[in-house]
Formats: C-alpha cells, structure tokens, sequence
C-alpha cells in the first residue's frame, strides 16, 4: 500500500463514522503501527546477517508525514527523531473536542490515557477495534511501547482474548500489560514525601505501617521490545516468535529518605515485607518469565572496597529491607523475631535468611540449625552468593553443634555440588574437589575440629585440585558481589629497596598489578618512591623512562603533589635536564612536562631563571613541529566544549602557567617578555592557538585594558576566523566571570544579540542571557542602554524558549541579591517583556509565576505584571508546591493569588499540576474570594476532572 493510500485511512478514521466504518471492516494488527507514529518514527533494523536493513518509516509512513532526518545505517538501530506533531489516531483531535460537552478527554494510550477521563466516541471505536485484534500478536507488541491504556481499551482486551491466546505468548504478554496497568501510579516520589512529613508529624500506628509496606511494595512495570519490526513467527522450531513481544520488569521503590516503623511495630512490618518479597518472587517470574536472585552476602565484607552498589538494586533493596527489620526485632524481641523466621516458606530467597540468621542469633536452637544446613537443596548448599554466610554461620555454632552433626555437614561438603548438564567428567572432579576443600580449609584455619578423618580427605582434595595452593582456603569467605569506586593504589615503597635505578622502573612495572582479590586496588610501588625519595623516582626516569612503555612513570612523577614543594635546587635540576631532552621525547610526554611547568611557573618573574627560558624555547619548538601532540585528552562527540578541551590539553596548561606568572605588568605595560612567550605559543596556530585563547580570553577585559591594540590583534581576530576559531573564542569569552566592559561589549554586542537568537547548549544560553542582561542594565551618559528596549525585545521574540527561561532566572535570582534589580526587573517586565504569542509558552508561564509567587511584600504588583504575559502552565510544573507552602499567602493576597491562579491553571483539571487542586480548595476557603465567578469556575474544572 502506498503512503496516499495509507493517507486516506487517516483521514477516515479522523471522525467518528469513519472510525466506526473502521471497526466494521476489521482490518488486521498491522494497521496499529501505521496509526501510531512511535512506529512509522522508529529506528532502523538489521537482518540477521546485517545485509539489509527495514526501515518503519518506508512499511508505513502517511502522504503527509514529515520525512526522518537521515541516519547512519552502519550505527546499531539508528534512531530517528519523531516530528512533535507528527499524527497519532490515537489521541484527541479537534473533531472529537468540538463533539463532546466534556472539557477533558483522555487519549487512548500513552501517560495521558491514564487519567479517569472518557475517551471520545471516535476513540471508544478505536478501542473496540483493538480488542477485535488483541489475539495477535502484534498487539501486545504494539501496547507495550505505549507507556499506558485508557482502562476502556484493558477492558475490551479482557472481553476477546481467546481461550487459545491465554495459554500462549499473547495470553502471557497480555497478563503482564495487566499487571503492570494496575501498578501504573507514577507519582511516588510525591506520595513517599507527603507519607514521610505526615509521620514525622504524627508518628506510626498500624495503618499508617501498612501503607508504608504497600508504597514500598514491588510493582510490574512494561517496556516494548526494542525492535521496530512487528513479531514475526519464528522458524527454528524453539520460539514462537523471532523476538519478545514486550519486556518485563520489577521495580522496587526507593525512598529517598529512610522512614521504618518505630520499634513497636515491628512484628507488623517485617510480616508485610516477608509477604512482599514472596509476592516479588512471583512477580519476577511473571514479568520476565524466570526468576534470577542475584544476592549478595548479608554479612557484609570489610575487605571489600568501593559501594556495594548490587544491595540497593532489583529485589535485592526490598530483601535487605527485612534483613534491616529482622535486625531490630532480635535485639529488641528474640521471640518474636524466631517466630517470623518460622513463618518463613521453603524456597530458595528464605533458605539464605535461614543460614544467615541461624548463625548470626545465638538465640537460633542449636539443633534446628545442622539440621536445617543438611535440609538444604544442592543449588542453595553451594550457591556462591551464599557461601560467605554460610561459612561464618557454620563457624560461629561449631562449637556447639554435636560431634556427629559436625560429621554430617563435612560429608555433605565433601560431596560437592552438582555437576553442570554440560560439564566433562574431568572438569567436574576438579570443580567439586576445589569447592569442597575451599569451604573445608577455610573451617579448619577458623579453628574448626572437622574430624580425624579429613587429613587422608585433604590429601585427596588437594591432589585431585591439582593446582591448590594455601591462600585459596583463606578467600572462601570474599565478598563477590559487585561494586562501584575509584580504584585506591597500595604506594609502599618497599617492594623496590636496593633495586638499581636503572632497573627501577622495570621492577616497578613487573610489581604493579591490580590485585584482584581485593579488588579496586593496585600496586603502585614507584609512586611511593616519588614521595619518599623523590631524586630516586627522577634519576631512574631519566636514566631509563624515556620509552613509551614507561609512560606511566612520568604521570606518577609530575602529577604528584610534591612537585609543588620542590626546593629550587631540584626544580634547577628538574627543568636543565628537562631543556636537554630530544624534541621527539618532549612531544611524547608533552602533558607531563606542560603541566610540570603550570606548576613552577606561579608567582616566577617572566626574567624567571636561565633553565626557564631555555626549557620554553626548546618546549614551543618541539611543539611547533608536530602541533597534533598537544591535542586534548578528552573527546567531545556530540558538541565541542572548547573550556573543557583546552584544560586537558597541554597547551591549555602552558597558557594557564603563563597567566599565573608574576610582574606580568610593568611600568603601566605588559612586560615584553611574558607577553612575547604568549605570542609564541599562539603562534603555533591550529588547535593550539584556540586552545590557548579559549583560556587566554577569559581574561580579555584585562588584556584590552593595558594592551588594546595587542589585544585586537592577538586574541579579538580569533572571531573572524573559521567555524572552530569562532567557537573557541565564544567560549573563552562567556566563561568570563563578568560581562565585558562598556567598550569592548559595545564592539561585541551585534555578534552576542546574533549568537543568543540561534539555540545553544544551556551553558552559553545562561551566559549569554546574563550577559546582554547586564548590558541592557547598563547606562551610558548621554547614550542610552547599552542594549535599548527594542533591541532587546526583540531578542526576546526571535530567540527560543531557553533564552527566555534564562533571562527570567536571572531576574529572579538577581533581584534576591539586589535591590537595584527589583526595580530594574518590574522595569523590564513592563516595558521591554514581549506580549506576542510565542512569549506565551507554558514553561515561559510557569518562570512568571515564579517571580510573583517570591516576590512577597510585592506580590500583588507583581501579579498585574505577570498575569498578560503568561497562559497557562503544563501539568509537569512544580510552582504549585510554593504556593501551598505559603500559608500566609492565601490568607493574606487571596484576590491577586486568584487572578494568578486563574490565568495558570489550564481549563482541563486533569491536567492541573501536582498540588493545584490543594491550593485551590485552601483558596476557596477564603471568604473574600469564595463566590468569585473565577473560583467557582475553578471548582467547576474540578468537579469535571
């Protein structure tokens, strides 16, 4: 079918009888993804064999449809960027508005069919439609991706899916979606905020305890499958379809600050969390199809380094959840505490508790415990998650434990696990020999008896290990969950005592290897000699460093600390050698060096000392060669950050060193030889040159004050220059920490009013609104704003909704510093502010109502300013929250806080932001307000919702 064809169907099914003429037609699935512009936008896909690829866009794009802009084939799914207004049959359109009395219309999917709206008859066709094809596969697909359905459409599946479906991957997709639309309530950050004040201010009783467990409780949530291509039937015989049709996952809240029962109502909490990790288990298997618990040890390792990042993650936040509660209640309850563990059903999740509490409360029966650890299955025995605890559970009750109990539990561990479907007899004997006396070594070094048999067993474990060697039983115990965290350095010198300089690097480099069993950490021997005995570390570099294998070497030397404490005589000797070095070795270890020099060079006179020069000149020259070594060490893929760049760069280093230096001013002018070292550095050119400008201009209002011509010259022609030069010269120049004075803004103010009405990243939008901001504040005798009103306003209307944004924070935050833009920002307000239209966005409404909401003792002033520049705010807005914040406010102001809110609130409440119907209902307290036709009309929207 053609895109006009397909055209025709649009507008078909963009009224109600052509909707309805739809559903009598009965057309098949596939029609969802011409109909939904998520699809017809969705990224390209491979085959198999990566020879060709499907494009959605080509299967089922409409006549009208804005072409996708053009990706590059060869990137994995590239992804193609969906037309804001792009058509969708599945949302209100302007048909369904003007047919219905009803101010709010929910969608048919998406966040925005969520709400308890009615759909349009159109869409209640739609709907019925979906549900005459919900048994193909195709549809589940297509409703997964949809991040909500109106309850009418749940229902109507509900009514058609099959006996057959249920019982295969439709049925089963389906029963997910349904799920996870029954825990589709997104706003829990907001309801665990108003949960914890509302403890904080009245405590714990049962109620409160059961909301506390169900707001915490896991919850289903659906993602569509990342491919475009709707499913199609598999051919190997295994699958049903080539791919998933959805993809299933358990979320487990977070709350952000950590609210637990108080300790009487314990025994009620950890009932509710048991519960609610028993229904997580079943909720796991239901949205992914299996159940993986990948827990760590409870016990914690304090060998481990870094966060244990794998405790607050998946089910394991809800499960050491518990463990948090079991611990409070065995301190304060020990009864009560083996009460709930007999509570505790058979599975695998409750079999680590078991292990681990049995051994962790010396209140745990002595012989409930050998003979639970001898209950337990093979998979739960030997898990390796487990082992830490199962270890130190055994080792705490040893003692304890009856002599033939002990028998009994060194038996079932020299038996080892089970052997692996795939595993050779080989492989396995030395599997089950290594697990096995990895567990009993560890016990025995713990001071376990294990019996006057083991040694012969030991012997025969070791021989059949074969490569055993002593530490192995002393790591049984390790943590190995995962972690997150900079990698520390063990910096003991000792390894490298007596060893000859010129073998020092050499042995530094055979010693420094990570240690992987204790992980995020390495051995850094030779940066212990840097600290120590720092003429060592640089004779031994210079005797044999100067390879690219020891490249490492110069980093742990020049970058350490102490090079800022170096007495002259090592620094003389430092940069004399340095100086003598061949250009191609300064060029492999640039950065090094450049940032060596950073280092010396503050506070010296450009006169400096004769190695100083010596080392500059040979510096610049080796540079001048092959400018490409000075590039920097970070990438910008996506957008060039010029600042960013030239930081990491050795150039950027050489240009800081030389702005730190002393006397750069002399006699009421740049000193001659400081300033000529900046010229040979700039002159390199290239990245180079914009690197050293980039930092170079962030002091241009200093350069033009004593050198205006030198400053034109050197770093103001950087502008003309190509697109790069540009970019690196607006960056150095907006990283300023102030505007540009009077003159030389008024040579930039046409290129920076050029530059703010095209779009930006939001750092060079802050600055430059700030910038054109002070601009316009200024005044010159005589002359006038230096930005008139005009100039500015329109600014205002041609640049985007982030300049705008930018230019009212600003104002606001300004105007809290200082009482000289108040008034210049009620100024600014009322006469340059532009009343057009495309001022008049939601966002843009929301930064007004701002400025009034904070503004006080001038709220009402403020109020008659704001109110003709905005319309109304977005549901995502969170000014509200001010508002009810502000209790004096609507006692105080309720006829200007009326109007305000009036003027903001959009006429459909169920778009109304969080908090509004709460500021409304307190507003409408207010007698002086409350039979205003607009707070009626207000609590109409309300009662529609």
């Amino acid at each position: 079918m053609q895109p006009h064809e397909r055209g025709q169907i649009k507008h078909l099914v963009s009224d109600g009888p052509g909707a309805l003429a739809f559903l009598e037609a009965k057309p098949p699935a596939e029609w969802l993804c011409v109909l939904d512009p998520q699809i017809r936008y969705g990224a390209l896909e491979k085959s198999d064999d990566e020879n060709e690829v499907w494009s959605p866009f080509d299967s089922y794009a409409l006549d009208d449809d804005i072409p996708p802009s053009l990706v590059d084939p060869e990137t994995s799914r590239p992804r193609r960027d969906m037309p804001p207004n792009a058509w969708s049959a599945f949302d209100p359109n302007e048909h369904d508005r003007a047919g219905s009395s009803l101010r709010s219309l929910a969608s048919l999917s998406g966040p925005q069919s969520m709400r308890h709206s009615p759909m349009a008859p159109r869409l209640g066709r739609l709907a019925a439609w979906v549900g005459t094809v919900c048994n193909d596969p195709i549809t589940p697909w297509w409703a997964a991706k949809q991040g909500g359905l109106h309850p009418d459409v749940a229902e109507m599946v509900r009514r058609n899916l099959s006996p057959q479906s249920a019982e295969n991957d439709v049925g089963r997709a389906w029963s997910v979606i349904f799920t996870s639309l029954e825990h589709s309530r997104s706003d829990f950050d907001t309801r665990w905020f108003e949960f914890a004040e509302e403890v904080k201010a009245f405590g714990w009783d049962d109620a409160r305890v059961l909301r506390w467990a169900n707001l915490l409780a896991p919850r289903v949530v659906v993602t569509g499958y990342r491919t475009s291509k709707p499913p199609e039937a598999a051919d190997d015989g295994k699958r049903t379809y080539k791919n998933r049709l959805l993809d299933g996952d358990v979320k487990y809240p977070k709350e952000h600050d950590r609210v637990e029962p108080s300790d009487g109502f314990l025994i009620k909490a950890s009932e509710l969390v048991r519960r609610s990790l028993v229904d997580a288990q079943i909720l796991e298997t239901h949205a992914s199809g299996y159940l993986y618990l990948n827990i760590p040890p409870i016990r914690r390792d304090p060998d481990l380094r870094g966060d244990n990042y794998s405790r607050d993650f998946g089910i394991s936040r809800l499960f050491f959840r518990y463990v948090r509660l079991l611990g409070r209640l065995a301190a304060s309850n020990p009864e009560a505490a083996l009460k709930e563990a007999r509570g505790w059903p058979d599975d695998r999740l409750f079999d680590r508790l078991r292990i681990w509490a049995s051994g962790e409360w010396t209140f745990w029966p002595v012989a409930d415990f050998a003979k639970m650890l001898l209950a337990l299955s093979n998979d739960v025995f030997w898990t390796m998650d487990g082992q830490r605890d199962f270890l130190l559970s055994v080792k705490a009750r040893w003692s304890e434990i009856p002599a033939r109990a002990q028998a009994s539990i060194v038996s079932r561990i020299l038996k080892g696990p089970d052997r692996f479907e795939s595993e050779t007899p080989s492989d396995y004997r030395h599997r089950r020999a290594y697990r096995a006396l990895e567990r009993l070594e560890w016990l025995a070094n713990e001071g376990c008896d294990l019996g006057a048999g083991y040694p012969a067993q030991r012997k025969k474990l070791i021989k059949a290990v074969r490569t055993w060697k002593a530490e192995y039983g002393t790591e049984a115990v390790r943590s190995m969950e995962g972690t997150v965290g900079f990698v520390g350095s063990d910096e003991d010198p000792k390894p490298l005592e007596g060893v000859p300089a010129v073998d020092l690097l050499s042995t530094a480099a055979r010693l420094g290897a990570r240690d992987w069993g204790r992980r995020l950490e390495e051995k850094r021997p030779y940066r212990g000699v840097v600290n120590t005995r720092p003429v060592r570390a640089f004779r031994a570099l210079m005797l044999s460093g100067l390879g690219s294998e020891f490249s490492w070497a110069w980093d742990d030397f020049f970058y350490s600390d102490g090079r800022k404490t170096d007495g002259d005589r090592f620094r003389a000797l430092i940069g004399s050698r340095l100086a003598q070095l061949p250009a191609a070795v300064i060029r492999a270890r640039i950065r090094a060096i450049a940032r060596w020099i950073e280092v010396i060079a503050e506070g010296m006179p450009p006169e400096g000392v004769p190695w100083f020069a010596s080392l500059w000149s040979n510096v610049i020259a080796a540079v001048r060669e092959d400018p490409t070594c000075c590039r920097s060490g970070v990438h910008s893929p996506d957008r060039i950050d010029w600042i960013m760049l030239a930081l990491n760069s050795a150039a950027g280093d050489l240009a800081q060193a030389l702005m730190s230096m002393g006397d750069r001013v002399d006699d009421g002018a740049f000193n001659p030889i400081w300033l000529g070292r900046i010229e040979s550095l700039l002159g390199i050119g290239g990245e180079v040159r914009r690197y050293a400008s980039v930092l170079l201009l962030r002091n241009l209002a200093w350069f033009n004050h004593w050198a205006p011509a030198w400053t034109e010259e050197h770093l103001l022609a950087l502008r003309h220059g190509d697109d790069h030069d540009r970019e690196a010269f607006w960056h150095g120049v907006l990283s300023a920490r102030t505007a540009p004075p009077k003159k030389l803004f008024a040579a930039l103010k046409d290129e920076m009013l050029s530059l703010a009405a095209k779009p930006n990243d939001h750092d060079r939008t802050e600055r430059l609104a700030g910038f054109l901001l002070i601009g316009w504040s200024s005044r010159e005798k005589g002359k006038g704003r230096s930005i008139t009103n005009d100039e500015m306003r329109d600014l205002l209307i041609e640049a985007g909704d982030a300049f705008r944004s930018q230019v009212l924070w600003h104002l606001n935050h300004w105007s809290k510093e200082n009482r000289k833009w108040k008034l210049l920002m009620r100024e600014f307000l009322a006469q340059v502010w532009p009343r057009q239209r495309i001022a008049k966005s939601p966002a843009i409404s929301s930064r007004l109502f701002d400025l009034a909401i904070e503004s006080d003792r001038a709220f009402v002033a403020m109020v008659d300013l704001v109110e003709p520049l905005m319309t109304t705010v977005d549901g995502d807005a969170t000014l509200l929250f001010k508002v009810n914040r502000k209790t004096s406010l609507v006692e105080r102001q309720p006829q200007a806080l009326l109007k305000l809110l009036f003027k903001a609130l959009p006429r459909d409440a169920g778009q109304w932001p969080w908090g509004a119907e709460e500021a409304v209902t307190r507003l409408g307290q207010q007698a002086s307000v409350a039979v205003d036709n607009r707070m009626v009309e207000l609590r109409r929207r309300l009662a529609a919702r």
